[in-house]
């Protein structure tokens, strides 16, 4: 399984950033995340779960498998997320989006 940084959707998402201005990204995160959504990008529980479905092609029964983790802890944890940013990642497009804004997240703060 690749590690979720060298993906070719990241990479692509990289190769598109690099086309935008540092003014451009953060109006961006503005338009599109809540002080919400940055905490559940700070909470490493949250965000590696966040990882770990990404990786696995948005199959939960995938994740709880490859992650250790019961199948219930994940769909708390996705429920949760959900919950606090507003973005359904069991949806593609949401689960897009919500990748999307991360990559861009960690591009402007180098985390």
């Amino acid at each position: 399984m690749q590690k979720t940084e060298d993906t070719k959707f990241n990479k692509l998402i990289k190769g598109i950033l690099a086309g935008l201005t540092g003014d451009q990204k953060m109006d961006l995160l503005n338009k599109n995340m809540s002080k919400q959504f940055v905490a559940v990008l700070e909470d490493k529980e949250l965000i590696n779960s966040m990882d770990a479905f990404f990786t696995n092609n948005l199959n939960v029964s995938e994740t709880s498998r490859n992650a250790f983790m019961h199948r219930n802890t994940l769909l708390y944890r996705i429920d949760k997320i959900s919950k606090m940013t507003g973005f359904n990642v069991r949806n593609f497009e949401d689960a897009v989006v919500f990748k999307m804004l991360e990559l861009i997240y960690r591009d402007v703060y180098k985390k």
